[in-house]
């Protein structure tokens, strides 16, 4: 069991992470990573795999240098990593990888400065507003954590690691800084009530109720107009019934003749019906 873990690969990581970074010369300045691979065995020549994940930010294009190690995706992980299926190496020998990065970790300014004069000019509008103090001082935290983000990403004296959680903390702010400006955007777009003019306000009508006599007046011309409408109906009701009989009777005495009468007779009983 001691003999297995003596042939152990030992991979060791060295990130530089108590070395300082100039932040205002780091869009320029590489970020060296050191891989060291150690053979632990002392009598046996073996080959030694590398595998090294690259953090969240860093994809192909940000590698400068891989130091001869191969570039592959995590899938499960969403990220890139560094590796090498196996070295060769001697008794006890060790062997270092300098991958050379660019610093991502670096909000550009231009970014910041944009979002500056955004939030300025979005307040602005509020001046003539009832909004305007409320807007004010949010406006007034944007700015503040804006310039948070260009203080902290800027210190000298940080090490990378500290670096590179200060630019992920600087996003999270700059997400928020982004979020409270659409707020302030929409919140320009809401309309505002303003007072009706006196032209366009409705008139007070003061209606009376009618009197009893009307009253039964409109319900008696109602009624008549009823029995109007109804006697019309009924006559003409009445007339057509008695052409509708007096019709079906011709028609019968035609197709069915009384016995013994001339044509002559059916057609005047025809006339005379």
């Amino acid at each position: 069991m001691i003999r297995q873990v003596l042939y152990k690969i030992l991979v060791v990581l060295l990130f530089f992470f108590c070395e300082p970074v100039d932040a205002q010369e780091a869009a320029r300045e590489p970020m060296q990573m050191s891989i060291v691979i150690v053979n632990p065995s002392k009598t046996k020549t073996q080959g030694v795999p590398i595998k090294m994940y690259l953090p969240q930010e860093v994809t192909p294009k940000d590698i400068i240098d891989t130091a001869g190690l191969d570039v592959e995706f995590d899938t499960e992980k969403s990220m890139y990593y560094l590796f090498k299926e196996s070295v060769l190496l001697r008794p006890s020998e060790t062997r270092t990888y300098n991958v050379e990065i660019k610093d991502v970790w670096v909000i550009p300014k231009e970014d910041v400065d944009s979002l500056r004069k955004q939030t300025e000019f979005v307040v602005s509008r509020f001046e003539e507003s009832e909004f305007y103090e409320a807007a004010q001082k949010l406006g007034d935290t944007i700015l503040n954590s804006l310039d948070t983000v260009e203080r902290t990403q800027n210190d000298t004296t940080v090490s990378k690691r500290r670096h590179i959680g200060i630019y992920r903390n600087n996003a999270e702010i700059v997400q928020k800084v982004k979020e409270n400006i659409a707020m302030l955007e929409n919140k320009l777009m809401l309309p505002t009530a303003r007072p009706v003019p006196p032209v366009l306000e409705k008139p007070e009508v003061k209606t009376d109720s009618p009197t009893k006599t009307t009253t039964w007046m409109i319900i008696f011309i109602i009624m008549l107009f009823i029995g109007m409408l109804a006697g019309v109906f009924f006559f003409t009701w009445q007339t057509q019934a008695h052409f509708t009989k007096n019709l079906i009777a011709g028609a019968r005495n035609l197709v069915f003749p009384k016995r013994g009468a001339s044509p002559e007779q059916n057609k005047d009983t025809e006339n005379q019906s």
